[in-house]
């Protein structure tokens, strides 16, 4: 097997966009590939309405 000699690691906002024109964030994503190719990630839910209003857009994510 090949190793990689980078790592990689990335954040992502989950956002939904309110009746008055703001934005509401409703989770956090954020992980790493390490240099064996092993990935790791963590998610927080800020709003838990709606996270399960957006569950597949959660997913997809």
């Amino acid at each position: 097997m090949a190793q990689i000699d980078k790592t990689t690691q990335f954040n992502q906002q989950l956002s939904i966009t309110a009746e008055d024109g703001g934005t509401v964030n409703y989770a956090t994503l954020s992980g790493s590939i390490d240099q064996y190719g092993v990935p790791s990630m963590s998610y927080y839910i800020n709003d838990g309405v709606i996270y399960r209003e957006h569950l597949s857009d959660f997913r997809t994510a």
